[in-house]
């Protein structure tokens, strides 16, 4: 959440001493004291915090409740999201049975993932949630919480220190009479946790040095703990976000113009403003009493100044060469050292551990944070730490809902850290801000919010794998992710498509082999209307002629209008129930099979009807094969079912007996046919087992394609489309179960013993294959050799 404070520099004018000998010098001086304080709020529904209010809210912990000591809290594991990156998400007891629900990302220290302090839309000046300030997971982002506190003014200021590439963003503030927890990492990836202060300085021409009041935050004349007045010296870079003002000053009391002071704008070419160190610029301009709107370009720096520092910078000339430099120190001089390595941080608050001990709470204070008001009141947190064999845990904390989960005081979020195995802890921004998105989705509900509160920074894990080795299909929802998977596999188009109402996958995976056998995709759409996505990618592929599934019932007159209008001539395959619809789409798959000199449909596959699973792993080969899909109760055959297997030799049923009955198999060798199973442990094992009879049967006709089409197997939505995509490429379609490939010991033996592929065709956005999932697949394709030989343990790494 958003606070407002002000931060002034004890000194600004020192002449003929080098400027980090200057710095390190200023950082003796004394800094402003005044801590935020404010009543304690413990209404039954639990306040809500506006920007620009008190650090946080939340309920005061009962006088004398007892902190729980976390005894025997395991340590993090969950399921993977990245090689070496674990989410574990859990519920914990405080005050004596208290829920508290708990989510932890674990980073080994070799996981290929960076931490990045971000800047929400961008730049100084913006907010959004943190799912938004993600991007695409698919261009490296893996996980996020939200990051450090923020300001008013101007709007989404970083409250304290705030570095990114090496750059210097914010300086270090704080509320309190000490510095602020920082954490920061250094260019080779250390972690950095500490209590930092910063100081700003240019030396001039002449030798003198200028110490600057911020970077990149507004004047304020205002500020109720520290207003500028009438002298400041500010420094503006691109990443503001827009134009800084440079006005006269204003009286605090009556907002009128104060006495005129003079005014300096000065423009700096310098590649950045350092984090922590020295660079040089160029003087480019200097306008001297004149307001106005100034903005820093990529590669500039707008220094600001009025009054004093105003005149300070009054002989400055274009062409001159200036020194900008930070020096940073920490709280405890034995970190100092550290800390000059590091290129990349961001500050919160308080520090909560410190070599595996809870810091003294008067600390807290120190940091600017009231125990009325901040550190003993339950509340949702979020939190960074690292263990001591260079583990990092990012954890949020849920609260606020009563009998759900209440959340933690300050005390208890240090010893939960310390439970996990910290050695050094910081507390960041809370309440309804704390938010962990993993895949760029929301995985916990931080409080009683309705909404997702915008938030002004946040923590990116991200990696660099490039994906070249798989496509991933996907689309806003399952009609889109049809789209998607239709223009993947006709690149040059079609002139027919299947239809299939999006509502329910019996028809649609009945109608996967025809798709097959007709040369299009299966397209889906709603009982009353064409969708416009749909509508556009059968206007981009060129269809001609659409093939629907269902009854009036299923997929209503007015689809077929809108297909008429769109100039596409319809035809209906329909029937009394899934399995005469199932029937009348195999009638017409036999006649366009049989159309084919030489070709005949002797054999069917037989599913059952109320599972979704062994239908899509039969609908690829059912296209490659030219075999009908019918499907069938567990006990007993279908009236339609029987008609439409009259003339067929072979029955291959796919799936157990405990969904094709002992009993469903007699009857079918009573009746003449030729039964096989193809079944395994469950649907995982039933997949494999048809992806290896497929093998064996393609063998006659040249074999299969090196590629594979991979679904979820635990719900059917975005497979829907999977059966004709896998025949149209000639391909093996494989399900995978949640959280990893390898996470059922069938789907890890089929993926062991898989070939090479080309490329892996990923069906489904990232709540149903997961960016893991995505790794996992990548490193069966030739684009990215794996690191070893299959299978990888549930973390991506080589097994023993």
């Amino acid at each position: 959440m958003s606070t407002t404070t002000g931060h002034r520099s004890a000194t600004r004018l020192r002449r003929g001493v080098p400027v980090l000998l200057v710095l390190l010098i200023a950082l003796t001086a004394p800094t402003s004291t005044v801590a935020q304080t404010r009543p304690a709020t413990a209404t039954a529904g639990g306040p809500s915090a506006p920007e620009g209010g008190p650090v946080d809210d939340g309920w005061l912990a009962a006088t004398g409740t007892a902190f729980s000591q976390f005894e025997g809290e395991t340590a993090p594991g969950g399921p993977p999201v990245w090689p070496g990156v674990r989410l574990d998400a859990r519920t914990t007891t405080v005050g004596g049975g208290l829920p508290v629900d708990v989510q932890i990302l674990h980073l080994d220290p070799d996981a290929d993932v960076t931490v990045q302090p971000t800047l929400a839309l961008g730049s100084v000046r913006g907010v959004a949630p943190v799912s938004v300030q993600s991007g695409d997971p698919l261009q490296g982002a893996v996980a996020a919480t939200n990051g450090g506190f923020w300001l008013r003014e101007p709007f989404g200021e970083p409250n304290g220190w705030f570095a990114r590439d090496g750059r210097l963003i914010s300086d270090a503030e704080t509320q309190g009479a000490g510095p602020r927890g920082t954490v920061g990492w250094t260019a080779d990836g250390r972690v950095l946790l500490d209590r930092l202060d910063s100081v700003e300085s240019m030396v001039l021409p002449d030798g003198r040095t200028a110490f600057l009041d911020g970077i990149n935050r507004g004047h304020r004349e205002f500020d109720e703990y520290a207003p500028d007045g009438s002298d400041s010296l500010l420094a503006y870079t691109s990443d503001y976000g827009g134009p800084a003002v440079l006005a006269q000053p204003r009286q605090p009391d009556t907002g009128v113009p104060a006495i005129p002071v003079d005014l300096v704008a000065v423009r700096l070419s310098v590649p950045l403003w350092p984090a922590n160190g020295v660079a040089q610029g160029t003087v480019t301009a200097v306008s001297r009493d004149t307001p106005g709107a100034f903005t820093a370009a990529v590669g500039e720096v707008v220094v600001l100044g009025t009054g004093g520092p105003a005149v300070l910078l009054d002989d400055l000339r274009e062409g001159d060469v200036v020194t900008v430099g930070t020096e940073i120190r920490t709280l405890d001089p034995a970190r100092s050292a550290e800390w000059a390595g590091v290129v990349r941080g961001m500050a919160g608050g308080p520090m909560v551990v410190t070599n595996g001990q809870m810091t003294d709470p008067g600390d807290w204070v120190d940091e600017g944070f009231e125990p009325a008001v901040h550190s003993d009141v339950r509340a949702p947190r979020t939190a960074i730490g690292v263990t001591a064999d260079g583990r990092t845990l990012m954890v949020t904390v849920d609260g606020r809902r009563p009998g759900v989960t209440v959340g933690f005081t300050i005390a208890e979020l240090a010893r939960y850290m310390i439970a996990l195995g910290a050695v050094d802890a910081l507390s960041v921004d809370g309440g309804g801000s704390s938010q962990m998105v993993v895949d760029g989705v929301l995985r916990n509900v931080p409080c009683c919010d309705r909404v997702i509160r915008s938030v002004a920074t946040s923590l990116q894990v991200s990696h660099t794998e490039p994906f070249d080795g798989t496509d991933r299909l996907r689309g806003a929802g399952r009609v889109d992710t049809a789209a998607a998977v239709a223009r993947h596999a006709f690149p040059a188009g079609t002139d027919v498509a299947v239809l299939a109402v999006a509502s329910a996958f019996p028809d649609a995976l009945a109608g996967g082999p025809l798709a097959g056998v007709l040369g299009g995709p299966l397209l889906l759409v709603a009982r009353d209307g064409l969708p416009s996505v749909t509508a556009a990618a059968l206007r981009d592929l060129g269809v001609q002629r659409a093939v629907l599934l269902g009854g009036q019932q299923v997929i209503g007159q007015q689809v077929v209008e809108d297909l008429t209008a769109q100039g596409i001539t319809p035809t209906r395959l329909a029937g009394g129930s899934r399995f005469d619809t199932a029937a009348a789409i195999a009638r017409e798959l036999t006649t366009r099979v049989q159309a084919t000199p030489g070709r005949t449909v002797d054999r069917a596959f037989l599913t059952a009807a109320g599972t979704f699973a062994d239908a899509l792993v039969a609908a690829g080969p059912g296209g490659i094969l030219g075999m009908p899909i019918l499907l069938s109760e567990p006990d007993r055959l279908h009236p339609a079912t029987v008609a439409a297997l009259r003339d067929i030799d072979e029955v291959v049923l796919v799936g157990g007996t405990a969904r094709l009955g002992e009993a469903l198999e007699a009857d079918l060798r009573a009746r003449g046919k030729t039964v096989t199973r193809l079944s395994g442990q469950g649907r995982f094992g039933t997949a494999r087992a048809v992806n290896d009879w497929l093998a064996d049967q393609a063998l006659a006709s040249g074999g299969l394609s090196d590629r594979l089409v991979v679904a979820t197997g635990s719900a059917f939505p975005d497979a829907l489309a999977g059966g004709p995509l896998a025949a149209a490429l000639q391909a093996p379609l494989m399900i995978v179960p949640a959280g990893a490939i390898d996470a059922d010991p069938e789907a890890a033996a089929f993926f062991a013993g898989l070939e090479r592929r080309s490329r892996v065709a990923v069906l489904g956005g990232l709540l149903v294959q997961s960016s893991y999932h995505q790794w996992q697949l990548e490193q069966l394709t030739e684009g990215s050799p794996p690191p070893c030989e299959l299978p990888l343990d549930p973390l991506g790494s080589c097994q023993d």
